[in-house]
């Protein structure tokens, strides 16, 4: 399997070795895109000053193109290695509870909340989330293939 196929196609499976090169790649490629874009931000805003467009809602544009795109190779990556596992690859959007549960529970996804969530339930859907997420990457990681499932 190629590296184009590894992060991006949710076709076939892996192993555990070849999942974490590919999650160490797919979060160095993340690292990368925010800390080229930072470095990108003061340029972009001289160049862009002049004809009225906004550095930073260039680089909000940016980070959320950077977002999808590492969604989709945590997407793919667990996908395929459930598969290996044995489970259905729909389970691979679990994986990515804890992130959802962080932005949850502090207020990351807005400026302002829309609903006034109580300390208690912030932390309760903390734990729940982060649990789930935690024991599919634990899995995923640790334990060996069992007999393969069709695709």
């Amino acid at each position: 399997m190629d590296a184009l196929g590894l992060l991006f196609s949710y076709q076939g499976r892996i192993g555990r070795l070849l999942f974490l090169v590919g999650l160490l790649v797919a979060f160095a490629l993340l690292a990368g895109g925010v800390y080229g874009s930072f470095l990108l931000l003061e340029p972009a805003a001289t160049y862009f000053r002049p004809v009225g467009i906004n550095a930073g809602l260039l680089q909000t544009a940016f980070f959320v193109f950077i977002g999808v795109l590492f969604l989709w190779m945590l997407f793919a990556l667990f996908a395929k290695r459930l598969r290996d596992r044995a489970h259905l690859p729909i389970w691979a959007p679990i994986a990515v509870l804890p992130v959802v549960a962080v932005l949850v529970s502090t207020g990351l996804l807005t400026v302002r909340p829309l609903v006034v969530v109580p300390p208690l339930v912030q932390d309760s859907i903390f734990f729940i989330c982060g649990g789930i997420g935690i024991w599919i990457l634990i899995e995923a990681l640790f334990f060996p293939p069992r007999s393969p499932i069709e695709p």
